[in-house]
C-alpha cells in the first residue's frame, strides 16, 4: 500500500495538466514532492510544481494555497501561479524560490554579522506580513527558508512550505516539538506570533555560528539547548552581535493581542554601524554555487 509520505514519481518530459513538462525532481518532504517543470504555455519558463496526495493531504494543500494567495505580490514569498486537483494528487504551481538555508550553510558554515542582519531582517519582515494577514507559519526551519540569486545578481530571501500554517486566532495549545519549535510552545504555551519569531531567532543564531539549539555543544538535545539559550542569550554572543539577544528578549513578550514590531525594526536598523538591513547580501560564486559571506 502506498503511503502518503512516499514521493510521487514523475518521469522527465511527462506533461502535467496539459501544460507543465516535468524537468527534474527537486526533493520531497513530509507531504509533498517538488518538481521543476517547463511551462509550455509561457515559452517554457521554469516553474515549481508541488504535488501531494489527495484527499489525505488536502488540509495542508488548502492551508498553503490560502496563505500564498494572501501573500501575493509580497517579495518574501514565492508567487503562486495556479493550483488544481487531479485524480490522485493536488498541485500548486509557483515561482522558484531558490536553495534552502540548510543547503547553503553546509557550504558556508556561518555568515558574516552583516549578512545575518540582512537575512534575519527579510525573515522577520516575511513573518510580520504573514501575521498581518492573521496567519501563523508554525513550521519555520532551515529547510523552508530559501535564498535565490536573481537575474540582477542580488540575493532574495523566501519563506516557503506553508502547508502547516494556521489562522492566528484563537491562540491554541499545539502538540509540537520540532528542532525549531519555540521553548515556550514545547512547555505547553499557546502558539502565538512570537513563537514564529522565536523560531526565526534560532535560525539567525545558527547563521551566526552560535547554535541556539545546542549553544554549549553538549549534544544533549535541542530542548536543553534552548533552555540554556533563553536563560541568558546575551552571554552567548559577542558584543558586535548584541542585536540578536535583543530580538530574543522582544520575543519573550507573550499574550500581546496586537504585536507592535517597531522595536524589532529599530534593533535591525541600528544593529551594525553603516549597514542597513535592506542592503545587498554579499556572496561569492564557486562552481556555479552561491557561498554567502
Amino acid at each position: 500500500m502506498r503511503h502518503f509520505r512516499d514521493p510521487i514519481g514523475l518521469a522527465p518530459g511527462l506533461i502535467v495538466n496539459k501544460r507543465y513538462s516535468i524537468l527534474n525532481c527537486v526533493g520531497y518532504g513530509s507531504f509533498s514532492t517538488v518538481y521543476k517543470a517547463a511551462d509550455t504555455c509561457k515559452d517554457n519558463c521554469e516553474v515549481i510544481l508541488k504535488l501531494a496526495r489527495t484527499p489525505v493531504c488536502d488540509t495542508k494543500y488548502e492551508a498553503e494555497v490560502d496563505a500564498l494567495k494572501k501573500c501575493s505580490g509580497v517579495p518574501y514569498f514565492p508567487t503562486i501561479f495556479e493550483n488544481f486537483k487531479l485524480k490522485t494528487v493536488t498541485c500548486i504551481v509557483e515561482s522558484d524560490a531558490g536553495e534552502s538555508l540548510d543547503d547553503i550553510l553546509t557550504r558556508s558554515e556561518k555568515f558574516s554579522n552583516e549578512n545575518c542582519l540582512r537575512i534575519g531582517y527579510s525573515l522577520m519582515k516575511g513573518l510580520a506580513h504573514l501575521h498581518n494577514c492573521k496567519v501563523l507559519h508554525m513550521d519555520l526551519n532551515d529547510g523552508n527558508v530559501t535564498l535565490k540569486r536573481n537575474g540582477d545578481g542580488k540575493i532574495s530571501v523566501f519563506l516557503i512550505d506553508l502547508g502547516n500554517s494556521s489562522p492566528s486566532r484563537p491562540w491554541k495549545v499545539v502538540n509540537l516539538e520540532s528542532r525549531f519549535t519555540s521553548l515556550a510552545v514545547i512547555h505547553g504555551k499557546c502558539y502565538q506570533e512570537v513563537d514564529d519569531l522565536t523560531s526565526g531567532t534560532y535560525l539567525i543564531s545558527i547563521m551566526s555560528g552560535m547554535n541556539a539549539l545546542d549553544p554549549l555543544n553538549t549534544q544533549k538535545g535541542s530542548r536543553q539547548g534552548k533552555t540554556i539559550f533563553h536563560s541568558n542569550p546575551g552571554k552567548l554572543f559577542s558584543s558586535k552581535m548584541s542585536w540578536i539577544p535583543k530580538i530574543v528578549e522582544f520575543c519573550e513578550k507573550r499574550d500581546t493581542d496586537e504585536l507592535d514590531m517597531t522595536p524589532v525594526w529599530n534593533i535591525f536598523k541600528t544593529a551594525v554601524e553603516n549597514v542597513h538591513p535592506t542592503s545587498d547580501i554579499t556572496y561569492s560564486i564557486n562552481e556555479n554555487k552561491v557561498f554567502i559571506d
